[in-house]
């Protein structure tokens, strides 16, 4: 079996260090957390992970309203260009969606209200 290339340590740090550098926790990418194989292969799963360094996939009650209400605008703005519902792959990475609205569902029912 081959050494671990991170210690668990490690990567709790760095994805400390990443969270105060990003204002929130990384995504799940490696463009953001270069270890992300690493720490879901030494924790089960990214959220496993991120409750490990106590952080979460989703942002807290009234964190990053201004993102929020700049994803809603865009949303808006695709229906009204393009004349469709907006997709996921409209988006940057539908990820920090996820984490600003807690679900695709969530943010789709913010756009409708």
């Amino acid at each position: 079996m081959a050494a671990k290339r991170y210690t668990d340590e490690y990567l709790i740090e760095e994805v400390n260090r990443i969270t105060k550098v990003l204002g929130r926790p990384p995504i799940g990418a490696a463009s953001e957390f270069p270890g992300v194989g690493a720490a879901t292969k030494s924790f089960g799963s990214w959220e496993e992970f991120l409750n490990a360094a106590g952080l979460s996939l989703v942002a807290p009650e009234g964190e990053g309203q201004e993102i929020k209400e700049r994803y809603i605008k865009e949303a808006k703005e695709i229906i009204r260009i393009l004349g469709r519902t907006p997709k996921m792959t409209d988006f940057d990475d539908y990820r920090i969606v996820k984490y600003y609205f807690g679900s695709w569902q969530d943010f789709k029912d913010s756009w409708e209200k």
